[in-house]
């Protein structure tokens, strides 16, 4: 990575630290731990940032960090297959039902 600088914007209520509406609440004894476990994520984000090889590396890891559960990647390449089978029968059913009106 070339460039060095780094722009990370973060909520609390995104942080591994935060399972309650207390937690989320300014000055609580909960949201002070939600902090510190905001703080170290933000870090562990910006340790893999800069190991980061590539872009497509990059993006992987952010996917990864971000949005996917381990149980999400063993189940991601059925998941998508299921939604585009789903779009491939609802076109279909559209195409069916333009079909039959302009049959008619």
């Amino acid at each position: 990575m070339k460039n060095k600088s780094i722009l990370i914007i973060s909520d609390i209520e995104g942080s591994s630290c935060c399972w309650s509406y207390r937690a989320s609440s300014f000055m609580t004894k909960e949201w002070r731990q939600a902090c510190i476990g905001m703080t170290r994520d933000v870090n562990q984000v910006v340790k893999g940032l800069f190991d980061a090889g590539d872009i497509h590396e990059l993006y992987s890891k952010l996917i990864r960090l971000c949005y996917l559960t381990p149980l999400m990647e063993k189940t991601i390449s059925l998941a998508l297959f299921l939604y585009h089978l789903w779009g491939r029968i609802g076109l279909g059913w559209v195409r069916q039902g333009i079909w039959q009106e302009t049959s008619q």
